[in-house]
């Protein structure tokens, strides 16, 4: 059985539909291949069920928000975000620091280092701000690794304090063998210093406005709005888009995998299913790891590369009691503990008056950690950071393994990504690669807005190439 299409879409996740959304939507004819059962990715939504309540579970913090763009909102966000969906103006989010929960900002706050740490740390800060306006600011790309990197923007003693360990606990490696701009991934690109009232006037200074942050997230507040369902996990949202896709005639093949792709001199003529079917296509959009592309097209790439991942995985808890901080999220930084990003549901969706308490617990590790061994200790944890009581019973529904973790911000890897990369598009006259990994990009709003921009660029040339052979 062979189909034809405009554009195949490889990957399901919010970059795929995305694209596969924008090109239908201009009246091209798309086809979306995901080897998942369902679409949207990391942005879907787990059930499990305590006795017979069914309770839904995120693959880590997702909130939808607005992007700025009036096109792209009004077709991805403006037309699901109805009643069904809470509002946010400000997003509670804080940390876990030397022994103390910040449940004012999302940024560490270097005050808690000790005083001599502290006082040091904050005059390089200022020396080196005072240093980067007498020089020609580098490039992210100019600076040989990440520790050469954070300590020339916030030096080496906070560095040392606070990155260092940091780093440690979820790359399990220093900051001279890790990429610069791998610090960011951690949220870790503004510090809290001085008091608040000094900060508003620190910030007034354009380069120390981009290294330290306020003491508090009710300052700075964007005018773009964050949503998340009321009633649901953010795979609502997908399964949404999921249906707006196949109103636009969207070929969803869910549950598929790639056998083969069809070239013919340096041009993808057709993808072939393992069920045999080969769909015929101009274009291939391909929004997964171009690594699995590969593998198909020069299997012999790999030969002589190894690649360093992290274990990623999510542990779903419910509690018998409320928290006692109203966040919707926090990260756990401190370097003796396991947690990394634990998501309170309950306080997201304003349903601490019902139980049972739902929280997600992501948890990144240089290597695999035992589940059972992992659940006690983020219990633990829970309770050692202060939100929950000693009393609060908790208890464990679930946990989910990324299959292949992601890839470690190591230079090595940055090196087989790039040869990936210049190897697929030097091959391939027409694909495109989009979605995370391919376009380095990690927060949802950049990949939506990546994924939207390419399509329709794609969809104006595919234009422009059908008049001149119809002329």
């Amino acid at each position: 059985m062979n189909s034809q299409f405009d554009f195949i879409v490889v990957g399901g996740g919010i970059s795929g539909i995305a694209a596969a959304l924008t090109l239908a939507k201009n009246g091209c004819s798309v086809a979306l291949i995901e080897a998942a059962p369902k679409l949207g990715g990391l942005l879907g939504s787990q059930s499990f069920f305590h006795g017979n309540e069914e309770l839904v579970f995120d693959y880590g913090t997702h909130l939808l928000r607005d992007t700025g763009n009036k096109v792209i909102d009004d077709l991805f966000i403006k037309p699901f975000v109805n009643k069904n969906y809470e509002r946010y103006q400000i997003l509670k989010n804080g940390n876990f620091f030397k022994g103390k929960l910040n449940a004012s900002s999302p940024f560490i706050n270097a005050n808690f280092l000790n005083p001599n740490d502290y006082t040091q740390g904050e005059i390089e800060l200022f020396h080196n701000a005072s240093l980067s306006k007498l020089i020609e600011p580098k490039a992210l790309s100019e600076y040989d690794n990440c520790e050469e990197h954070l300590c020339e923007i916030f030096g080496k003693t906070f560095y040392e304090n606070i990155h260092r360990p940091i780093l440690k606990k979820f790359y399990g490696r220093n900051g001279n063998d890790l990429i610069p701009g791998a610090h960011s991934l951690l949220g870790l690109s503004l510090l809290m210093v001085s008091t608040p009232e000094k900060t508003r006037e620190l910030k007034k200074d354009p380069i120390l406005n981009s290294r330290i942050g306020f003491h508090s997230f009710h300052e700075g507040i964007s005018d773009l709005v964050s949503y998340y369902p009321t009633n649901n996990g953010i795979g609502l949202w997908t399964e949404e888009l999921t249906a707006k896709l196949k109103d636009w005639k969207v070929k969803l093949y869910t549950a598929s995998e790639i056998e083969n792709i069809n070239s013919n001199q340096n041009r993808i003529e057709a993808v072939v299913l393992k069920n045999g079917e080969e769909i015929q296509c101009q274009h291939l959009l391909w929004t997964v790891s171009p690594f699995s592309l590969i593998k198909i097209l020069n299997p012999n790439f790999f030969q002589g590369r190894q690649f360093e991942k992290c274990s990623t995985s999510l542990y779903h808890f419910i509690s018998n009691e409320a928290p006692l901080t109203d966040l919707y999220y926090f990260i756990n930084y401190e370097p003796d503990m396991l947690s990394f990003r634990t998501t309170l549901y309950s306080n997201l969706q304003n349903k601490n008056a019902h139980h049972p308490i739902r929280l997600t617990v992501e948890v990144i590790s240089p290597t695999p950690i035992d589940p059972k061994v992992a659940e006690e200790k983020i219990q633990k944890e829970l309770i050692q950071t202060g939100i929950f009581s000693k009393e609060a019973i908790l208890t464990s529904v679930g946990h989910f393994s990324l299959p292949n973790g992601f890839p470690l911000p190591t230079h090595s890897n940055a090196m087989h990504h790039a040869d990936a990369l210049n190897y697929l598009k030097s091959h391939s006259q027409n694909l495109t690669l989009l979605g995370k990994e391919n376009a380095n990009l990690f927060f949802l709003n950049q990949v939506l807005t990546h994924s939207h921009d390419t399509a329709l660029k794609l969809h104006h040339s595919f234009n422009q190439d059908f008049r001149q052979i119809s002329l």
